[in-house]
């Protein structure tokens, strides 16, 4: 009898753990499964360039993964409107030219500071990668008391 209570006990164990891992195993296909929010034009990120350094830019151009997206006429910066092409004029000429290489088009992110004439961005070092990324800004809100 105490013997049979024993068997039963470690087969109820067993089919606890049997169950815990099929419901671990369901959470973490639904975690790959659940679509992660995308950057976007508009959003503010933290990334690192290619020096290591991390940076807080604005993200203006979002390149598609096929790479066909056409940057927008006109970038919107919390300070002012500007054409794409007369901001990224000096870029364009300096990839023209070879002085800096030609950047991927697909999945890549076009970044810029807030402060557009007094900002080291994407018109200087280029687009960045994806994985170049860290994480999102973003603003809670709060009442101040």
């Amino acid at each position: 009898m105490e013997q049979e209570k024993r068997r039963q006990g470690a087969v109820l164990r067993r089919m606890e753990w049997a169950f815990l891992a099929f419901f671990l195993l369901l959470a973490l296909a639904a975690w790959k499964l659940i679509p992660r929010d995308k950057p976007r034009a508009g959003d503010v990120v933290v990334f690192r360039d290619n020096d290591g350094a991390e940076l807080v830019k604005r993200i203006v151009f979002v390149h598609n993964p096929a790479g066909t997206a056409a940057p927008p006429e006109l970038i919107q910066i919390p300070s002012c409107v500007r054409l794409w092409r007369m901001l990224f004029l000096d870029h364009n000429r300096a990839v023209a030219t070879g002085r800096l290489p030609k950047p991927p088009r697909e999945n890549t992110l076009y970044m810029m500071g807030d402060n557009m004439d007094n900002s080291e961005d994407s018109r200087v070092f280029g687009p960045i990668r994806l994985d170049q990324v860290v994480s999102q800004v973003t603003v809670a809100d709060f009442a101040p008391q």
